[in-house]
Parts: C-alpha cells; structure tokens; sequence
C-alpha cells in the first residue's frame, strides 16, 4: 500500500517537472519582447523578507535542469534549436 503511494507520488512529481520543463522551453523560444521571456529574464531591486525564501519558478526549472545534467545555458541553446 505505501510502495503503491510513493510511486504515484513520484509520477505526479516527475508529471509536474515534465510540465515545467516544457513551459520553460516555449518561453526560451518565445521573442524577447513578450511578457514571459522579460519576466523570466528580470531582476527586481529591493530585499527578500527575513527568513527562508520559498522557492521561485526560476529556482524549480534550475533544479529540474540540474537533475538532468545540464546547465540553464545549455537548456536554453536546446530549447532554441
């Protein structure tokens, strides 16, 4: 019973990366005037609240690129080809 949850678990995690990743390639793909790509692209002035800071979207695809053996340059140059 708890195998049979972990590995839902496990596909719904990889489900959801999988999903990520593919965003984050049509963003890499999209023209760099368009709302995504800049706000992917930013960097907002200003300090973070004290504390552990949640996760950002940017920081998940890094650590999704990372799991795979690649680097967000080399991510990007792949989803542009």
């Amino acid at each position: 019973m708890m195998e049979e949850f972990l590995h839902q678990e496990e596909m719904l995690v990889n489900k959801i990366k999988k999903k990520r990743l593919t965003w984050f390639g049509h963003v890499a793909r999209m023209d760099e005037r368009r709302q995504p790509p800049r706000a992917m692209h930013c960097h907002i002035e200003g300090s973070r609240n004290v504390g552990r800071q949640p996760n950002r979207w940017i920081d998940n695809i890094k650590d999704d690129i990372a799991d795979l053996g690649l680097t967000i340059r080399t991510a990007m140059d792949s989803a542009t080809d």
